[in-house]
């Protein structure tokens, strides 16, 4: 299945950790024998809104596939990291 995935870092973080987050999740989707379609760091951009009294964060977007059943660990990757602001994973409509 196509996915696409985009993710907040925590602005405070220096953009190589930041980058390093993106790495790891990469690593786990190539491990978990997904393949990567392609991957865009944004930069660094204001949020709409204050999320935790940030005002901005780092924005990360994949396309990616990889079977249902590993998503799930993708997303632990998520949640866990306390750096990751915000993330959403949807099925790609793209083809």
């Amino acid at each position: 299945m196509n996915y696409e995935s985009m993710f907040l870092v925590n602005q405070d973080l220096p953009e190589e950790e930041a980058d390093g987050i993106n790495k790891k999740v990469l690593d786990y989707i190539e491990q978990s024998g997904g393949n990567i379609t392609s991957s865009e760091k944004m930069g660094k951009k204001p949020l709409a809104y204050p999320i935790n009294k940030r005002e901005a964060a780092y924005y990360y977007l994949n396309f990616f596939s990889l079977d249902v059943d590993k998503l799930d660990g993708l997303e632990k990757i998520y949640r866990y990291d306390e750096n990751v602001v915000r993330f959403l994973t949807t099925a790609d409509s793209q083809k």
